[in-house]
């Protein structure tokens, strides 16, 4: 949860990393070519691409169903493309930055090539993180114990220049390899963060909402063409209840716009307990667009969610996530409590920005960020965790423990697949003194939690997690 943008998960399958090398200007052109295709009027065109320009594995695993919901998907959720930037990261790999038509923040597709052609490739809107990212200088070759002992020695480099405070997972296949925790949890206590510190993750949380919705649409008791009127009758806007729809609020295309404004900055804010309690930020405000026009990232969009979620399931949203989501996945350090600094397993956060900050490149000293978002978390943002239960919710997800297989891919924004084994994630979440992120393709994970200004938990993660992926032996 955060008053700017923040990159949201809309991520599509991924395949392995190749060691097979590509030359820098066959690789412009290919995906130049790529780009000239998906932007064409003609859904063929991309198939017809994928002839030449795909290796035979990639078009193996590709339906042309789902070759057809993806080029939908492009030009009604992001609209044309436009090319800022393509740069080759590894002999195979790729990214390039984009524009889009529909939406405000740069999208990015990150390409695995081999011989010269795709044979994978992820796609998230809002970009890397923004802001100045930690160079990790991990040593290129050597086995693991000089690769942790390196990343160690960088991470407490980190924490003691107030640059990281937080914990650092990765995991192979499940399995936790490093984990470890740097810096202070509260830094009036003297409180060191502990791998099972528990953090506040802003807007991961909105994959919770996400996960929790996909649950009651499998469940028969909501279908994603439901507007709010038809499970909130009460909602304060007659109008807007009845033209946005639940799926408008996932893809935040609904028009609806943010929970931090005049009247956050104005209220009580200890009365912000439930999701109904936010509607009055929001609700009568003009819609920033009409629904499905185009998508700008929206919090008011995931309260609201989490509201349906908490009428149709009968019970409060934080329930319903405790006992769907938290329970079957075996999330002890995970929940919604109140965020008053009274609680030593939770860390406190602290800013350089102030109420209004909260980003790296924000001068002033560290302040408490305590009284500067919600008491408790909402849908939106702002539950808190520790890291091994994120880890505990990648591997609930993937095998199949929350979600049935085509729910799972709703989830994870995919063409419906057989299994979530292999499906590519990539969340953040930040605000003043919050920073978490969250990247894994089932192979290899990695979660950061901070508890300083963005990017220092997600930028860490995205640059730990690519630096990860280009060791690897295919």
């Amino acid at each position: 949860m955060n008053r700017r943008s923040m990159s949201m998960p809309w991520i599509v399958m991924t395949a392995a990393v190749s060691a097979l090398a590509l030359q820098p200007q066959s690789a412009a052109g290919l995906l130049t070519a790529f780009f000239e295709a998906l932007n064409s009027d003609d859904p063929g065109a991309v198939t017809a691409f994928y002839a030449d320009g795909a290796t035979e594995q990639f078009r193996a695993r590709r339906s042309p169903e789902q070759e057809r919901a993806f080029y939908e998907r492009v030009h009604s959720e992001l609209g044309r493309l436009t090319v800022r930037e393509l740069r080759r990261v590894s002999p195979a790999r790729a990214v390039a930055t984009l524009s889009a038509e529909k939406v405000e923040m740069p999208v990015e597709f990150a390409f695995e090539l081999a011989g010269g052609k795709i044979d994978g490739f992820s796609v998230s809107v809002g970009g890397p993180p923004g802001g100045r990212e930690a160079r990790l200088q991990l040593p290129p070759g050597g086995g693991s114990d000089e690769l942790w002992a390196s990343l160690d020695r960088r991470l407490r480099e980190l924490a003691a220049a107030d640059e990281f405070s937080g914990v650092v997972l990765v995991a192979e296949n499940g399995e936790p390899v490093f984990q470890r925790g740097y810096g202070q949890a509260d830094r009036g206590a003297g409180r060191r963060v502990a791998i099972g510190t528990r953090f506040d993750v802003g807007s991961i949380t909105k994959m919770l909402t996400k996960i929790a919705i996909a649950q009651l649409a499998q469940a028969g008791r909501l279908e994603l063409t439901d507007t709010i009127a038809r499970h909130l009758p009460e909602y304060p806007d007659p109008d807007v209840a009845r033209k946005v729809t639940i799926q408008q609020l996932v893809d935040h295309s609904s028009g609806l716009g943010d929970i931090f404004n005049r009247r956050w900055e104005e209220a009580d804010r200890s009365r912000f307990l439930e999701p109904v309690d936010f509607f009055a930020l929001f609700a009568g405000e003009p819609l920033q667009f009409e629904p499905g026009e185009r998508r700008a990232y929206s919090n008011a969009g995931y309260v609201t969610l989490g509201a349906i979620v908490a009428a149709v399931s009968a019970r409060p949203y934080s329930e319903f996530v405790a006992e769907k989501i938290f329970e079957p996945a075996g999330m002890t350090a995970s929940g919604f409590p109140a965020r008053d600094g009274s609680d030593p397993e939770i860390a406190v956060g602290y800013t350089r920005g102030g109420p209004t900050g909260g980003h790296t490149g924000a001068v002033g000293p560290l302040e408490s960020n305590l009284g500067m978002l919600p008491v408790r978390g909402c849908p939106a943002g702002s539950s808190t965790h520790a890291a091994a239960d994120l880890l505990k919710l990648d591997r609930a997800l993937r095998s199949g423990e929350l979600l049935d297989p085509e729910w799972t891919a709703w989830v994870f924004g995919s063409p419906t697949v057989e299994d979530g084994s292999d499906l590519q994630l990539g969340v953040a979440g930040g605000g003043p003194g919050v920073s978490a992120g969250w990247e894994s393709d089932g192979a290899l994970t990695v979660i950061v939690l901070a508890n300083l200004d963005p990017p220092a938990g997600e930028g860490l993660a995205v640059e730990l997690y690519r630096s990860l992926s280009e060791r690897r032996v295919p």
